[in-house]
Order: structure tokens, then sequence, then C-alpha cells
């Protein structure tokens, strides 16, 4: 018998919360390529102009979400709901798993499906609102899979999809944009959002005394700790990644949470 899979789905990304361009984003916008590319029929709702609506593959339904319970939110999704019938919708960040979820349900919208992408137990109660909520979950590592079960959501509705990346393709010599960059010899890159979870307190105290330079790649809370910091260089957020990673001697990947599955790992091996 042959797969439903293997015909064109006409498919809902949920992305209406995903106001930054990191991990997350980055998936989403390699997913809607990917499965437009096998020819199925996407669509996605993101915040108009956003960074994400700049990437993504196929139509759009401009829609931005701040928070979980934005209830002037539901209506909009109602609305698409009743308007469109997709053989799936896909949510991807917390703040989407309520509103449109609801929105879908009161539509009558079936196959339902979350992808978790991060490894963190839910409380019990939570557990069961979404297990009430969602026909499916996916977790892109193993690790997200197990701790879905964990946390109470039924081991026959959870599958594992592991996280993928497209290889990045430098536009210019490795000697070239490390001479554009001030890089002199072995230099270390962080690439990601400046915050405390992704441990970058513990690379500006390693860098204080380390035989190699540090240089940070992203943006977020902790900009100004790391531009005062006398031994990093601070890069700032870049739109090729590609030649700032190719330019590095490694890349650190210093997390003090546990990582879903990190797309910087799967990108600077690539290379």
């Amino acid at each position: 018998m042959r797969s439903p899979f293997a015909m064109g789905l006409k498919i809902l990304q949920v992305g209406s919360s995903l106001h930054d361009w990191g991990g997350i984003e980055r998936y989403l916008a390699t997913l809607t390529k990917g499965l437009t590319e096998r020819g199925h029929d996407v669509t996605t709702t993101a915040p108009a102009s956003s960074r994400l609506s700049l990437h993504l593959t196929g139509r759009q339904v401009p829609i931005s979400l701040k928070g979980q319970f934005q209830l002037s939110r539901l209506m909009p999704y109602y609305r698409l709901f009743q308007a469109q019938r997709f053989d799936l919708v896909n949510v991807h960040f917390s703040p989407d798993f309520i509103l449109p979820a609801m929105a879908a349900r009161m539509a009558r919208q079936p196959n339902l499906i979350m992808t978790r992408h991060l490894v963190l137990k839910w409380k019990p109660a939570k557990a069961r609102r979404y297990d009430r909520l969602y026909d499916g979950f996916i977790g892109v590592s193993d690790a997200v899979r197990d701790k879905l079960v964990e946390s109470g959501i039924p081991p026959a509705k959870v599958v594992s999809a592991r996280s993928g990346a497209d290889p990045l393709e430098p536009s210019e010599s490795r000697e070239i944009t490390r001479r554009a960059l001030g890089f002199e010899g072995f230099c270390v890159g962080f690439f990601g959002r400046l915050v405390q979870e992704k441990g970058l307190s513990t690379l500006l105290e390693a860098a204080v005394d380390a035989p190699f330079s540090t240089h940070v790649f992203g943006d977020g809370p902790m900009r100004s700790e790391v531009e005062a910091h006398p031994a990093v260089h601070y890069q700032g957020r870049i739109e090729s990644v590609a030649n700032a990673m190719n330019a590095c001697d490694a890349v650190v990947i210093p997390s003090i949470w546990e990582e879903a599955f990190a797309i910087s790992a799967l990108e600077a091996i690539s290379l």
C-alpha cells in the first residue's frame, strides 16, 4: 500500500511566534524548503517582515503572536482554518502551542502535530493538556522524544525525526574572510543567541587566559557584556554564517542546558 506521505500534502507550518532568527527559525526555513521540493503544498504563518519570513519557501499568512494566551490571535487562526482545509498542521514553538491548536479544534481541522525543539520535561498538567490537543508529537532528537514520553505523552504518539541542516557553502575563500574579520592565529567562534543558557558566561571566563582568540557572532540580552569583555572580539549578527564558520579554526558550543540538536554543530561539520 502506498504511503499517503508519498503524495503531495497541503501543510500548514505554524511560526507566528518566531520573531527572531535562531535555531527553530532556521529549522523551519529548511523544513519548508525541503517539503516544497518534495512536492508538498506548504503555507506558513509568520510575523510580517520578520527575518523568518524572508527565508521561508511557499505561501505565507502574516500572523504575529507574542504569548500563549494572546486571545486576539484566536480568530485569525479560526478564519484561516475555516477558509482552508489542511492535511496537516505543524506547530513549533511554545507560544504557538495553545491558540492555533484551539482554533484548529474549533474548526475541526484534523492532524494537528507538535514538533518539540527542547529537551525539557513538562509538568503532568501541561502534558495532559497537550496530549488532548495534539494528534502526534515529533522530537528533533532521540533525547527530545524520550523527554516527551517521560513527561507523560503516550509513546505511540511520539516519533523522533532528527534535525538537519543544509551544508554550508562559503562564497569566498577562508583567507579573504579571515582578513575581513581581523582573525589572527588560532580562532574560536561562537554562533548563536547571546543568552545565559548558551553558556556565554563560561566562554567569557575561559577567554581570559585562553591561548587562542575568541570571536562571538550573534545578538541578544548579553550583547553589552560580550562587547565590554577585553579578551573577546564581538563580530555582531551576520548573514553569511558559512563564510565566518569557515574562517574559524574551531566552533564552540558551551551551552549549560541540554541542547536538543544544535544546528550550529551540524553546520560546522558540514564545512
